[in-house]
């Protein structure tokens, strides 16, 4: 009785390691800092988010993909096909792979943002590709914690040190941040009537500037006509009580916007100009947050120091 015992337990053991890891699709995208395990190779420092697409190349035919590269330069690309050609225009990056045998492939493409306390990233599907196709793995190390509008799953690194959250179908918009910056404030009832005027007023300010966009009344800003230091000026002039009411507010104008596109509320167009905006506005508030705490500790350790 002491085999079967021991090899059920193993089978169970098996089985249940088995449903605990993030699943795989034809197309992954893994996000984290460093080096992340189930990417092959070292990415080395910073921030980075590596997109692998599965396909079938019929024989002699080539294969063609355009992925959406997040914020962040292009690091790498690799394949496990023989030969392929990329092509980037702007956010944009098309890859070529040559004709060949008819086999299965597996295109990777890694982009790189500085290693930041908090950062922020979105992938789009790339061209042909459905969301039952998909799923999104995001690797958060200790002491900081994830937002998204999105619910997933998690589960502990088996190396430890840090979550594995992932995400089926379309990727989501996410944040990482310090768990000391996204610590839930208590409020009383009263207030979570204000969280919610807040946003809602917010959000009915953003629909309507994305209308005036799309009839053409103001013109879309560029990304140059951005200040690049905002989230330093909202860290000298705001506290951070309030840089966490922004955000508790900005992320939950990006649920309703979302909620409302499902719900066919509001039109493409409109949905992504004012989900873009809102999402500007979401990582100054998180860079905000994280100067602010850092001008907090600088100040405790002069004060310390003296």
């Amino acid at each position: 009785m002491r085999g079967p015992a021991i090899l059920l337990l193993a089978i169970l053991a098996f089985a249940t390691a088995a449903q605990a890891q993030p699943p795989e699709r034809d197309f992954t995208v893994r996000a984290g800092f460093g080096d992340i395990p189930t990417v092959p190779g070292d990415e080395g420092a910073g921030f980075h988010v590596v997109q692998s697409l599965r396909f079938e190349q019929a024989p002699n035919e080539t294969f063609e993909a355009t992925f959406h590269l997040p914020a962040g330069r292009l690091a790498d690309t690799g394949c496990t096909c023989p030969q392929f050609e990329v092509q980037q225009d702007g956010d944009l990056l098309r890859v070529t792979v040559a004709a060949g045998e008819g086999a299965t492939h597996t295109l990777r493409v890694r982009t790189t943002a500085p290693q930041g306390q908090a950062v922020a990233a979105e992938v789009r599907l790339p061209e042909g590709v459905a969301a039952g196709d998909a799923v999104t793995h995001v690797y958060v190390p200790e002491g900081r914690r994830l937002v998204s509008g999105a619910e997933g799953q998690s589960v502990a690194c088996t190396q430890g040190g840090c979550t594995i959250h992932w995400f089926e179908g379309t990727p989501p918009w996410f944040a990482i941040q310090p768990a000391s910056a996204v610590e839930d404030v208590p409020v009383e009832r009263s207030g979570d009537a204000r969280w919610l005027f807040a946003a809602m007023g917010l959000l009915a300010g953003m629909l309507l500037w994305g209308l005036l966009v799309q009839r053409g009344m103001v013109q879309r800003r560029r990304r140059q006509e951005v200040a690049v230091a905002a989230h330093k000026e909202a860290a000298k002039t705001e506290t951070v009580q309030v840089l966490e009411a922004r955000k508790r507010a900005l992320m939950a104008a990006l649920k309703e916007v979302e909620v409302a596109r499902m719900q066919n509320e509001i039109d493409i167009p409109t949905f992504e100009t004012v989900k873009a905006d809102l999402k500007r506005q979401t990582v100054t508030v998180l860079r905000a947050i994280e100067e602010a705490h850092a001008a907090e500790d600088a100040k405790a350790k002069g004060s310390a120091a003296s």
